[in-house]
């Protein structure tokens, strides 16, 4: 029988990206109101390019400060259901930002390394692609471009400024996601459904 995965973004999701960038570049963080930092009308040209460059330095993703209640929910949900097996897929704008973000990932979480997946793209060319594993059952991302692709049973998008616009709206074009305002509400949301996957009864012919 097929595992099926549970699979957690990294950036905006165990930690505020965003709110780094803007606190390491001198930029009001309520200008992060769109998920596209191009087409952000809230940004000058200057303030843009100072938060692309961040999103390839590796000083961005060094010392981060985690959200708790995430990481434990994690680590939770890979002790309790270890019939769902918790991956971590993370795109990542240069090697140097993969060689930050890994040793602290393997300080925080009690996930093997070979669970964790940091890809290296090209900003320019790949940001709005995202390799999934084929079997996810469960998937935690901020990108709507990431939930819309991801053929998973239940998508999670933890609500953030640059997620909770009308455009955002429209990316989903129906879909149904679930989208938690508070660590709590996204824990309780998680368990829940997790508990309940793992208890009901399967149909002939099915793997979860």
């Amino acid at each position: 029988m097929e595992e099926k995965l549970v699979v957690f973004d990294m950036d905006d999701v165990m930690y505020n990206l965003n709110e780094r960038v803007a606190e390491l570049k001198g930029i009001d963080p309520k200008k992060f109101t769109q998920f596209g930092v191009y087409t952000n009308p809230n940004m000058t040209e200057e303030e843009k390019q100072k938060v692309l460059a961040a999103y390839t330095e590796a000083e961005t993703y060094t010392g981060l400060t985690f959200i708790k209640p995430v990481i434990d929910l994690i680590n939770c949900v890979h002790h309790e259901f270890p019939m769902f097996p918790v991956h971590i897929v993370s795109n990542c704008a240069a090697q140097a930002v993969k060689d930050a973000k890994l040793p602290q990932l393997l300080e925080v979480l009690d996930l093997p390394q070979g669970r964790i997946h940091l890809n290296v793209i090209d900003m320019k060319t790949e940001s709005l692609r995202k390799k999934f594993p084929d079997n996810m059952l469960m998937i935690v991302d901020d990108s709507p471009h990431n939930i819309k692709i991801a053929d998973a049973k239940y998508k999670i998008m933890p609500a953030r400024l640059h997620n909770e616009n009308i455009l955002v709206d429209g990316m989903l074009d129906g879909e149904h996601v679930e989208r938690p305002k508070t660590p709590g509400q996204f824990s309780d949301f998680v368990l829940r459904t997790l508990w309940f996957e793992s208890h009901r009864p399967k149909q002939k012919g099915e793997d979860v």
